[in-house]
Protein backbone atom coordinates (compact mmCIF):
# COMPACT_ATOMS: atom_id res chain seq x y z
CA UNK A 1 0.00 0.00 0.00
CA UNK A 2 1.14 3.60 -0.59
CA UNK A 3 1.22 4.42 3.53
CA UNK A 4 4.10 1.39 3.67
CA UNK A 5 6.47 3.10 0.65
CA UNK A 6 5.07 6.61 2.29
CA UNK A 7 6.59 5.23 5.78
CA UNK A 8 10.03 3.80 4.54
CA UNK A 9 10.82 6.97 2.72
CA UNK A 10 10.07 9.29 5.50
CA UNK A 11 11.74 7.15 7.92
CA UNK A 12 14.83 7.49 5.27
CA UNK A 13 14.75 11.33 5.29
CA UNK A 14 14.79 11.40 9.19
CA UNK A 15 17.49 8.33 9.72
CA UNK A 16 19.66 10.96 7.55
CA UNK A 17 19.09 13.25 9.14
CA UNK A 18 19.90 11.82 12.33
CA UNK A 19 23.15 10.45 10.79
CA UNK A 20 24.49 14.09 9.80
CA UNK A 21 23.59 15.40 13.52
CA UNK A 22 20.98 17.80 12.36
CA UNK A 23 18.52 17.08 14.73
CA UNK A 24 21.24 17.64 17.66
CA UNK A 25 23.16 20.36 16.14
CA UNK A 26 20.43 22.61 14.35
CA UNK A 27 16.80 21.29 15.81
CA UNK A 28 16.97 20.89 19.88
CA UNK A 29 19.89 22.69 20.57
CA UNK A 30 21.41 26.15 20.08
CA UNK A 31 23.11 26.89 16.78
CA UNK A 32 27.12 26.66 17.15
CA UNK A 33 29.23 29.19 16.21
CA UNK A 34 31.72 27.57 13.14
CA UNK A 35 35.55 28.56 14.34
CA UNK A 36 36.74 30.64 12.37
CA UNK A 37 39.14 29.93 9.32
CA UNK A 38 42.47 29.36 10.18
CA UNK A 39 44.57 32.00 8.16
CA UNK A 40 47.34 30.63 5.95
CA UNK A 41 51.13 31.46 6.98
CA UNK A 42 54.80 30.33 6.48
CA UNK A 43 54.21 27.13 7.49
CA UNK A 44 50.76 25.77 5.66
CA UNK A 45 51.82 23.91 2.54
CA UNK A 46 50.76 24.62 -0.76
CA UNK A 47 48.03 22.67 -2.88
CA UNK A 48 50.26 20.34 -5.51
CA UNK A 49 50.18 21.92 -8.80
CA UNK A 50 47.96 20.33 -11.26
CA UNK A 51 49.60 19.30 -14.91
CA UNK A 52 47.85 21.29 -17.98
CA UNK A 53 45.26 19.31 -18.90
CA UNK A 54 44.57 17.97 -15.74
CA UNK A 55 40.84 18.05 -14.13
CA UNK A 56 41.04 20.29 -11.12
CA UNK A 57 41.05 18.60 -8.06
CA UNK A 58 38.49 18.53 -5.54
CA UNK A 59 37.84 18.35 -1.91
CA UNK A 60 35.99 15.89 -0.39
CA UNK A 61 33.50 18.53 0.52
CA UNK A 62 32.96 19.74 -2.81
CA UNK A 63 33.37 16.20 -4.46
CA UNK A 64 30.03 15.38 -2.29
CA UNK A 65 27.90 17.75 -3.14
CA UNK A 66 29.30 17.94 -6.32
CA UNK A 67 27.22 14.82 -7.08
CA UNK A 68 23.71 14.71 -8.37
CA UNK A 69 21.16 12.67 -7.68
CA UNK A 70 19.06 11.00 -10.57
CA UNK A 71 15.70 11.77 -11.00
CA UNK A 72 16.47 15.28 -8.82
CA UNK A 73 15.47 18.60 -10.77
CA UNK A 74 14.73 22.05 -9.50
CA UNK A 75 11.12 21.58 -10.62
CA UNK A 76 10.53 19.14 -8.63
CA UNK A 77 12.17 20.49 -5.89
CA UNK A 78 9.82 23.26 -5.85
CA UNK A 79 6.56 21.18 -6.17
CA UNK A 80 7.97 18.61 -3.36
CA UNK A 81 8.53 21.49 -0.94
CA UNK A 82 5.84 23.36 -1.69
CA UNK A 83 3.82 20.01 -0.77
CA UNK A 84 5.65 19.55 2.30
CA UNK A 85 5.81 22.94 3.47
CA UNK A 86 1.78 22.59 3.50
CA UNK A 87 1.42 19.44 5.00
CA UNK A 88 4.16 19.26 7.22
CA UNK A 89 6.26 22.61 8.25
CA UNK A 90 9.10 21.04 10.68
CA UNK A 91 9.94 18.58 8.45
CA UNK A 92 10.02 21.40 5.69
CA UNK A 93 12.72 23.60 8.40
CA UNK A 94 14.85 20.17 8.60
CA UNK A 95 15.27 19.27 4.90
CA UNK A 96 16.50 23.06 4.30
CA UNK A 97 19.09 22.25 7.45
CA UNK A 98 19.83 18.63 5.37
CA UNK A 99 19.77 20.67 2.20
CA UNK A 100 22.91 22.82 3.65
CA UNK A 101 24.39 19.97 5.19
CA UNK A 102 24.79 17.19 2.85
CA UNK A 103 23.02 18.25 -0.31
CA UNK A 104 23.16 14.57 -1.93
CA UNK A 105 21.19 13.12 0.63
CA UNK A 106 18.60 16.45 0.06
CA UNK A 107 18.22 15.16 -3.19
CA UNK A 108 17.35 12.00 -2.95
CA UNK A 109 14.63 13.31 -0.27
CA UNK A 110 13.63 16.07 -2.44
CA UNK A 111 13.39 12.85 -4.90
CA UNK A 112 11.45 10.16 -2.55
CA UNK A 113 8.86 13.00 -1.45
CA UNK A 114 7.98 14.27 -5.27
CA UNK A 115 7.18 10.87 -6.03
CA UNK A 116 4.59 10.11 -2.34
CA UNK A 117 3.14 13.63 -3.93
CA UNK A 118 2.40 12.71 -7.21
CA UNK A 119 1.31 9.02 -6.15
CA UNK A 120 -1.42 11.00 -3.61
CA UNK A 121 -1.92 13.78 -6.34
CA UNK A 122 -3.18 10.52 -8.91
CA UNK A 123 -5.35 8.98 -5.67
CA UNK A 124 -6.53 12.29 -5.84
CA UNK A 125 -8.00 12.36 -9.32
CA UNK A 126 -9.48 8.84 -9.02
CA UNK A 127 -10.72 8.53 -5.45
CA UNK A 128 -11.43 12.30 -3.98
CA UNK A 129 -12.24 11.00 -0.01
CA UNK A 130 -9.42 8.04 -0.55
CA UNK A 131 -6.73 10.91 -1.03
CA UNK A 132 -8.21 13.04 2.29
CA UNK A 133 -7.66 9.85 3.96
CA UNK A 134 -4.05 8.79 2.45
CA UNK A 135 -2.93 12.39 2.73
CA UNK A 136 -3.94 12.22 6.30
CA UNK A 137 -1.95 9.14 7.11
CA UNK A 138 0.71 10.59 5.86
CA UNK A 139 0.97 13.38 7.66
CA UNK A 140 0.45 11.56 11.08
CA UNK A 141 2.84 9.03 9.92
CA UNK A 142 5.80 11.84 8.83
CA UNK A 143 4.74 13.25 12.45
CA UNK A 144 5.46 10.13 14.56
CA UNK A 145 8.61 9.56 12.34
CA UNK A 146 10.07 13.49 13.45
CA UNK A 147 8.90 12.73 17.54
CA UNK A 148 10.44 9.64 17.07
CA UNK A 149 14.24 11.22 16.27
CA UNK A 150 13.03 13.56 18.84
CA UNK A 151 13.21 10.99 21.35
CA UNK A 152 16.12 9.32 20.09
CA UNK A 153 18.35 12.78 20.85
CA UNK A 154 16.70 12.94 24.62
CA UNK A 155 13.64 11.26 25.99
CA UNK A 156 10.84 13.92 27.23
CA UNK A 157 7.27 12.40 29.05
CA UNK A 158 5.91 15.60 26.62
CA UNK A 159 6.79 14.18 23.48
CA UNK A 160 6.66 10.25 24.46
CA UNK A 161 2.60 11.55 25.61
CA UNK A 162 2.36 13.27 22.13
CA UNK A 163 3.90 10.29 19.85
CA UNK A 164 1.02 7.61 22.01
CA UNK A 165 -1.35 10.50 20.90
CA UNK A 166 -0.42 10.60 17.59
CA UNK A 167 -0.04 6.64 17.15
CA UNK A 168 -3.63 6.73 18.23
CA UNK A 169 -4.80 8.72 15.77
CA UNK A 170 -3.07 6.60 13.04
CA UNK A 171 -4.57 3.24 14.37
CA UNK A 172 -8.01 5.59 13.76
CA UNK A 173 -7.30 6.78 10.58
CA UNK A 174 -5.66 3.11 9.44
CA UNK A 175 -8.98 2.09 10.69
CA UNK A 176 -11.35 4.74 8.61
CA UNK A 177 -9.02 3.34 5.00
CA UNK A 178 -9.46 -0.31 5.57
CA UNK A 179 -13.70 0.86 6.60
CA UNK A 180 -13.35 2.83 3.13
CA UNK A 181 -11.81 -0.50 1.55
CA UNK A 182 -14.34 -2.58 2.64
CA UNK A 183 -17.17 -0.11 1.10
CA UNK A 184 -15.16 -0.23 -1.75
CA UNK A 185 -15.36 -3.84 -1.91
CA UNK A 186 -19.03 -4.52 -1.04
CA UNK A 187 -20.12 -1.33 -3.90
CA UNK A 188 -17.73 -3.75 -6.06
CA UNK A 189 -19.55 -6.85 -5.54
CA UNK A 190 -23.07 -5.52 -5.45
CA UNK A 191 -22.30 -4.02 -9.16
CA UNK A 192 -20.74 -7.88 -10.06
CA UNK A 193 -23.50 -9.21 -8.91
CA UNK A 194 -26.35 -7.07 -10.69
CA UNK A 195 -24.23 -7.76 -14.16
CA UNK A 196 -24.62 -11.18 -13.30
CA UNK A 197 -28.35 -11.38 -12.34
CA UNK A 198 -28.87 -9.03 -15.75
CA UNK A 199 -27.12 -11.56 -17.33
CA UNK A 200 -28.94 -14.25 -16.54
CA UNK A 201 -32.33 -12.77 -17.39
CA UNK A 202 -31.34 -11.60 -20.48
CA UNK A 203 -29.79 -14.31 -21.60
CA UNK A 204 -32.17 -15.52 -24.44
CA UNK A 205 -32.74 -11.85 -25.81
CA UNK A 206 -29.06 -12.03 -25.94
CA UNK A 207 -28.54 -15.05 -27.60
CA UNK A 208 -31.33 -13.96 -29.93
CA UNK A 209 -29.85 -10.96 -30.77
CA UNK A 210 -26.80 -12.91 -31.61
CA UNK A 211 -28.36 -15.24 -34.01
CA UNK A 212 -30.63 -12.65 -35.91
CA UNK A 213 -26.79 -10.48 -36.65
CA UNK A 214 -24.95 -13.30 -37.62
CA UNK A 215 -27.95 -14.40 -39.97
CA UNK A 216 -28.02 -11.29 -41.67
CA UNK A 217 -24.12 -10.89 -41.98
CA UNK A 218 -24.61 -14.25 -43.80
CA UNK A 219 -27.47 -13.21 -45.97
CA UNK A 220 -25.04 -10.07 -47.17
CA UNK A 221 -22.40 -12.47 -48.38
CA UNK A 222 -24.72 -14.49 -49.78
CA UNK A 223 -26.13 -11.83 -52.23
CA UNK A 224 -23.09 -10.18 -52.91
CA UNK A 225 -21.55 -14.02 -54.62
Amino acid sequence: MIEAVMLRRTLAIVVAMLLLGTWAAVAFEPTVKPEPAIKPDATTKPEPATKQGDAPAKSKATGRKGRHVTGFTPEREAAAMTFVRMHHGELAELLEQLKESNPQEYQRAIRDLFQSSEKLAQIEERNPHRYELELQDWKLNSRIQVLVARLTMRRDPVVEQELRQTLAEQLDMREQLLVNDEERAEAKLAEAQEHLAQFRRNREQWVDQRLNKLLDQTTAETRKN
